[in-house]
């Protein structure tokens, strides 16, 4: 046999319990005093346990259920009532009608407060969500990829699609921020030495499709607004001027050098013809010596000497002090120590004799000698 549907049952339950609650009283008047008792015990119980853990709903449902309960217990009395004429006993007094009465209106207060206590121990319908509209903001498509476009960018236009809220859109330019369905679509170490960025292509309500770009390490806010987008290209502009701008590493080129041996306070010199490639005026001093294996009898300062057309300045004593144009040509020395090394092991030692360091607009400059 099919079970019948649970809310079936409650309806089932609902008239056995009412009509055994209705019968009671009589039951009791007949002489059966503990049936009687037993089966108002029975019926109100029933019902109030019936009530309480299944009337869930507005008031017109409660209602109608105490309609139920109260044609129930008049039906069960109308039976007593018919029961009792049927009997050699006196007609129905007063009393007993105020007793259908009073189990009637209890009938009624109990389905009221079996539903007022299953209201509060029901938990609350979740509210109604509205349809999503559909997002000013389309992204059309959006990659991945080297600035330099040396290498095919991944297309991350799903992951910036997921990621819209509402009609906007922010989004961290981080490698590891690029996930869909649990998975990161760029991969680990993705061209380290490269520098990349996220291109995208969107509209925005009824405008016209607009690309925009963000490096890595870069926050992207869609739609844009004109002002932000404004001061980031000030932003661009000002970086590009100030690195043109910005002098890069001094660079100083070794042309030459040759081991002589004259007649002088420092007799047996290293001299070296230099020239500044760097792209800028560079400030020249003497810094410091570092000998591998050829050794210094001193170490004076005043040893430059600039090329002017063929011929050097000064021309009998260099100076400490020198300020070059770019690609000009220069000269200096270091006075080997003639005590410990003649000019033949000097020449033998090229290339580990030692470094000698100059100071270049505040940067130290090392020239292997």
């Amino acid at each position: 046999m099919e079970e019948l549907p649970q809310d079936r049952w409650f309806w089932v339950w609902l008239t056995i319990l009412g009509l055994l609650l209705g019968t009671a009283p009589f039951i009791y008047w007949q002489g059966y005093h503990w049936s009687g008792i037993g089966c108002a015990i029975i019926g109100l119980g029933g019902l109030f346990v019936l009530v309480r853990d299944r009337l869930i709903g507005p008031t017109k449902v409660v209602l109608k259920v105490a309609a139920v309960i109260m044609l129930l217990v008049l039906i069960g009395q109308a039976v007593g009532y018919d029961i009792i004429n049927r009997q050699p006993l006196p007609p129905l007094g007063m009393w007993r009608i105020l007793v259908l009465l009073f189990c009637i209106c209890a009938a009624i207060l109990l389905a009221i407060l079996g539903a007022k206590i299953s209201e509060k121990q029901s938990p609350p319908h979740p509210p109604i969500e509205k349809p999503n509209e559909p997002s000013k903001l389309v992204v059309h498509s959006a990659t991945y990829g080297p600035v330099d476009n040396t290498s095919e960018p991944i297309d991350v236009g799903d992951v910036l699609r997921n990621a819209i809220s509402g009609d906007s859109l922010v989004f961290d330019v981080q490698e590891y921020n690029f996930v869909i369905d649990g998975k990161n679509i760029v991969p680990k170490n993705f061209l380290p030495s490269k520098e990349k960025q996220l291109q995208v292509t969107f509209t925005y309500g009824n405008e016209l499709p607009h690309t925009t770009e963000r490096r890595k390490g870069g926050r992207l806010l869609l739609p844009e607004d004109s002002k932000i987008k404004w001061l980031w290209e000030e932003h661009q502009k000002l970086t590009k001027e100030v690195q043109r701008l910005t002098p890069s590493a001094p660079k100083i080129i070794k042309l030459s050098d040759r081991v002589v041996d004259e007649v002088a306070t420092y007799p047996l010199k290293l001299r070296m013809h230099l020239r500044s490639d760097s792209t800028f005026t560079t400030d020249i001093q003497l810094q410091e010596y570092r000998p591998e294996l050829v050794t210094l009898r001193a170490f004076p300062i005043e040893v430059f000497q600039i090329r002017l057309r063929d011929s050097w300045y000064p021309r009998e004593h260099g100076v400490g002090h020198i300020a070059l144009l770019p690609g000009q040509q220069f000269e200096a020395w270091i006075a080997l120590d003639e005590s410990k090394f003649n000019r033949a092991q000097v020449e033998g030692y090229r290339g580990r004799i030692g470094t000698l360091v100059l100071l270049v607009n505040g940067q130290n400059v090392e020239i292997k000698l």
